[in-house]
Protein backbone atom coordinates (compact mmCIF):
# COMPACT_ATOMS: atom_id res chain seq x y z
CA UNK A 1 0.00 0.00 0.00
CA UNK A 2 2.91 2.34 0.57
CA UNK A 3 3.32 4.50 -2.47
CA UNK A 4 5.95 7.23 -2.18
CA UNK A 5 4.12 9.17 -4.89
CA UNK A 6 0.77 9.11 -3.06
CA UNK A 7 -0.44 12.58 -2.25
CA UNK A 8 -1.44 12.16 1.37
CA UNK A 9 -0.35 15.00 3.54
CA UNK A 10 -1.32 16.80 6.70
CA UNK A 11 -4.67 17.95 5.29
CA UNK A 12 -5.72 14.42 4.40
CA UNK A 13 -4.59 13.06 7.76
CA UNK A 14 -6.50 15.81 9.55
CA UNK A 15 -9.60 14.91 7.56
CA UNK A 16 -9.27 11.25 8.59
CA UNK A 17 -8.74 12.15 12.25
CA UNK A 18 -11.84 14.36 12.14
CA UNK A 19 -13.91 11.53 10.72
CA UNK A 20 -12.57 9.11 13.35
CA UNK A 21 -13.52 11.59 16.06
CA UNK A 22 -17.05 11.71 14.63
CA UNK A 23 -17.13 7.90 14.51
CA UNK A 24 -16.54 7.80 18.26
CA UNK A 25 -19.84 9.63 18.75
CA UNK A 26 -21.90 6.69 17.47
CA UNK A 27 -21.83 3.35 19.31
CA UNK A 28 -20.16 0.65 17.24
CA UNK A 29 -19.18 2.97 14.40
CA UNK A 30 -15.49 3.27 15.27
CA UNK A 31 -15.06 -0.51 15.33
CA UNK A 32 -16.66 -0.76 11.89
CA UNK A 33 -14.49 2.00 10.47
CA UNK A 34 -11.28 0.59 11.93
CA UNK A 35 -12.17 -2.85 10.56
CA UNK A 36 -12.58 -1.32 7.11
CA UNK A 37 -9.46 0.86 7.21
CA UNK A 38 -7.03 -1.58 8.82
CA UNK A 39 -6.11 -5.12 7.93
CA UNK A 40 -6.77 -7.72 10.64
CA UNK A 41 -3.01 -7.82 11.33
CA UNK A 42 -2.83 -4.03 11.71
CA UNK A 43 -5.78 -4.04 14.09
CA UNK A 44 -4.14 -6.80 16.18
CA UNK A 45 -0.90 -4.79 16.21
CA UNK A 46 -2.70 -1.68 17.45
CA UNK A 47 -4.43 -3.73 20.13
CA UNK A 48 -1.09 -5.24 21.20
CA UNK A 49 0.46 -1.77 21.45
CA UNK A 50 -2.33 -0.68 23.77
CA UNK A 51 -1.81 -3.77 25.94
CA UNK A 52 1.93 -3.01 26.10
CA UNK A 53 1.20 0.54 27.28
CA UNK A 54 -1.18 -0.68 29.97
CA UNK A 55 1.40 -3.17 31.27
CA UNK A 56 4.14 -0.51 31.22
CA UNK A 57 1.92 1.89 33.15
CA UNK A 58 1.63 -0.75 35.88
CA UNK A 59 5.42 -0.79 36.14
CA UNK A 60 5.89 -4.29 34.74
CA UNK A 61 9.26 -5.25 33.30
CA UNK A 62 9.81 -5.50 29.57
CA UNK A 63 10.60 -9.19 29.93
CA UNK A 64 7.38 -9.91 31.87
CA UNK A 65 5.30 -8.01 29.33
CA UNK A 66 6.91 -9.86 26.45
CA UNK A 67 6.24 -13.20 28.08
CA UNK A 68 2.66 -12.32 28.98
CA UNK A 69 1.75 -11.00 25.52
CA UNK A 70 3.98 -13.44 23.58
CA UNK A 71 5.90 -10.63 21.90
CA UNK A 72 9.56 -9.68 21.69
CA UNK A 73 11.25 -7.44 24.20
CA UNK A 74 12.15 -5.17 21.26
CA UNK A 75 8.44 -4.69 20.57
CA UNK A 76 7.89 -3.80 24.22
CA UNK A 77 10.79 -1.35 24.05
CA UNK A 78 9.18 0.37 21.05
CA UNK A 79 5.99 0.66 23.08
CA UNK A 80 7.93 2.17 25.95
CA UNK A 81 9.49 4.68 23.59
CA UNK A 82 6.05 5.63 22.26
CA UNK A 83 4.72 6.00 25.80
CA UNK A 84 7.59 8.36 26.58
CA UNK A 85 6.91 10.29 23.34
CA UNK A 86 6.22 13.97 23.23
CA UNK A 87 2.63 13.88 21.95
CA UNK A 88 1.32 12.39 25.18
CA UNK A 89 -1.40 10.44 23.39
CA UNK A 90 -0.82 7.21 25.25
CA UNK A 91 -0.65 8.99 28.60
CA UNK A 92 -3.95 10.70 27.82
CA UNK A 93 -5.51 7.38 26.79
CA UNK A 94 -4.35 5.85 30.07
CA UNK A 95 -5.96 8.72 31.95
CA UNK A 96 -9.21 8.25 30.02
CA UNK A 97 -9.16 4.49 30.57
CA UNK A 98 -8.58 5.03 34.29
CA UNK A 99 -11.47 7.48 34.48
CA UNK A 100 -13.84 4.83 33.15
CA UNK A 101 -12.97 2.27 35.82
Amino acid sequence: MRNPNAKVGEREMSELVGLLEKATQEPGMLKKVLSDILTPAELREMSARWQIVKHLAKGESHRAIGMDLHISIATVARGAKALAGTSGGFREMLRLAGAKK
